[in-house]
């Protein structure tokens, strides 16, 4: 795969984006960019394999599009993982920001922005920029109706904030705002930042009082973890 890849320079390859391709192609990597997400989330063996391969398929056939730009970002976190070559890494996630910058307009891909910083750009940037970065992800997915993805987005945006030593309360009552801002579209992705919530009323030493959003189904953690 690198052999490949060594052929082309970032403007080459960000270029084969602005071709008109086939849409049978497009499906393809459609298709191969969930199962690349569905691979790391199970933590395949293969993960590494289908990724290169993601990776030949878009560079032959010259398709270098959003549904690419998961492939590219985990062929650079590879580079970081095996090979401990960040200088590589870098180089390929910010091809996909690049792929991902022209994609907007059609279709955020909130999830592959996600990972691009989850994987690779967190070696590189501080954790306040890292926890902007996962904000203005929230905000895209927000207003794209990405709302699962932008759940998953917000929640790294205060576990970065925590961990970079932002005050409880603070974090606390921005967790709050979120809460209610997903809830209004989703109440089962709002179940995720409520144990976020959960764990910050504990360190913080009070009671969670967010369960009223869900009408009395829910009413506790045990109650939540059961659901």
């Amino acid at each position: 795969t690198n052999k490949i890849a060594s052929k082309y320079t970032l403007d080459e390859l960000v270029a084969h984006q602005a071709v008109k391709v086939d849409k049978s192609k497009v499906g393809i990597l459609s298709i191969l960019d969930s199962v690349i997400l569905a691979g790391y989330r199970l933590g395949s063996p293969y993960l590494a394999l289908i990724v290169c391969e993601t990776v030949n398929y878009s560079l032959q056939q010259k398709c270098v599009c959003g549904h690419s730009a998961l492939s590219f970002c985990y062929f650079g976190y590879m580079h970081i993982w095996l090979r401990n070559d960040h200088k590589a890494g870098l180089r390929w996630a910010k091809l996909a920001l690049k792929i991902l910058e022209r994609a907007k307009q059609r279709n955020p891909f909130i999830r592959t922005r996600i990972m691009v910083n989850f994987l690779v750009l967190i070696w590189h940037q501080t954790l306040r920029v890292s926890a902007q970065e996962m904000f203005k992800a929230y905000e895209l997915g927000m207003k794209s109706g990405d709302v699962s993805g932008a759940s998953l987005a917000i929640h790294l945006h205060l576990q970065y904030l925590f961990m970079e030593g932002e005050n409880l309360s603070s974090l606390r009552e921005k967790n709050d705002h979120y809460i209610k801002q997903v809830v209004k579209f989703d109440k089962e992705t709002a179940k995720t930042l409520i144990l976020d919530r959960i764990n910050l009323d504990f360190l913080i030493g009070v009671p969670c009082e967010s369960f009223s959003i869900f009408d009395g189904m829910i009413y506790n953690e045990a109650s939540l973890i059961a659901d």
